[in-house]
């Protein structure tokens, strides 16, 4: 015998209201916990949710991640890549990415910050030779970058002068005739990266009094600093190396015409500088 009607009709009516419970209770995603406040709510005292490890090749490529659906990779996919590539452009390194709709973007900051400092207390090379001297701690070094891309190079020197010469010593129109010499000492420093060379010209004065003022002084090393910042694009993976030397010019203004006392000095108490800063992609 057929059940009446209207049984029939209440049971339909349980069954979509079981379905919508289930849907609802679908709808929110709780772990480790009852009471979710989204879509899916994880709590844990001491795990973390582990995202799908991808080696990416390229940020411009999606593969080799896929639609399980078929087609494109929706965008907002969240990968963790485990890969490091040094092609020149594209570029990726380990940590999470999201895919935008045409490429991975990366979602940690990437910062490299390496300092190189020379050692302190260094003279000049004797004129008579004309030859660079190489500063200690800055010569023959390599800086290897991390990332593919722009990175800022600071090179911070310091020069001063050594001795000058006491006032009417010697003959000739180099030397100071008058009670106080103020002399010039002048030159370059050289920074050699990979071949390429950044010069950096630099002076600094010294003093000394003539014999007959009382008491007689004299002041050198009076250093100066000197600052030069270039922006040069690196290929992650790539060692670079550098080296930073210094050539005196002429000084005949002091002691032996720029030689022994007279030489100059670099670094005297602080010391030379190079700077390598991540600042980003091309």
């Amino acid at each position: 015998m057929d059940a009446p009607k209207s049984s029939h009709n209440i049971n339909l009516l349980i069954f979509f209201l079981v379905l919508s419970a289930i849907g609802g209770a679908r709808a929110q995603v709780g772990i480790n916990t009852t009471d979710p406040q989204g879509i899916l709510d994880i709590q844990s005292t001491h795990s973390g949710v582990v995202m799908p490890r991808i080696a990416l090749t390229s940020t411009q490529l999606a593969a080799p991640a896929t639609n399980p659906q078929g087609g494109n990779i929706p965008a907002g996919s969240v990968i963790y890549n485990t890969a490091r590539t040094s092609n020149g452009s594209g570029d990726v390194s380990p940590g999470l990415y999201v895919w935008t709709g045409d490429q991975w973007t990366p979602q940690f900051d990437r910062k490299q910050y390496e300092l190189f400092e020379s050692q302190l207390g260094l003279r000049t090379e004797p004129l008579s030779s004309r030859s660079a001297v190489t500063v200690p701690g800055l010569s023959s070094q390599n800086f290897t970058p991390s990332y593919t891309g722009i990175y800022k190079i600071v090179i911070s020197v310091n020069y001063g002068g050594g001795t000058c010469k006491i006032p009417s010593e010697g003959n000739g129109l180099s030397n100071s005739d008058a009670d106080l010499n103020i002399a010039r000492a002048s030159g370059q420093f050289d920074f050699d990266l990979d071949g390429a060379h950044y010069l950096i010209p630099v002076s600094a004065y010294s003093t000394n009094y003539g014999t007959n003022v009382t008491p007689r002084k004299k002041y050198f090393a009076i250093w100066e600093e000197f600052t030069l910042t270039q922006y040069v694009n690196f290929t992650a993976g790539t060692a670079k190396s550098f080296n930073l030397s210094f050539t005196q010019n002429e000084a005949p203004e002091f002691l032996l015409d720029g030689q022994g006392e007279g030489r100059g000095y670099v670094a005297y108490d602080l010391p030379c500088r190079v700077e390598f800063i991540y600042m980003g992609d091309e």
